[in-house]
């Protein structure tokens, strides 16, 4: 005689999603753009990165960055 089991499938709650200062966009690659000045990184160019996934196209954009938010600002 077969055995009757009672399965159930677990469904997940929906994930909220919460915008803080160094969010990347959504819908968005956040490596097509840099996070301080907007402009677009070039596929083979070098990227540098800082915090939550932020992309910089330079060490300078990184640097100012970096400096607006040991002042407490954010760009």
């Amino acid at each position: 005689m077969p055995i009757k089991r009672n399965l159930s499938v677990a469904t997940a709650a929906p994930v909220k999603l919460i915008k803080t200062a160094h969010a990347p966009p959504r819908n968005s690659g956040f490596l097509e753009r840099c996070h301080y000045c907007n402009k677009r990184i070039a596929k083979n160019s070098d990227v540098f990165m800082y915090s939550d996934l932020c992309a910089f196209c330079s060490v300078e954009c990184r640097d100012r960055q970096i400096s607006l938010d040991k002042l407490g600002g954010s760009n």
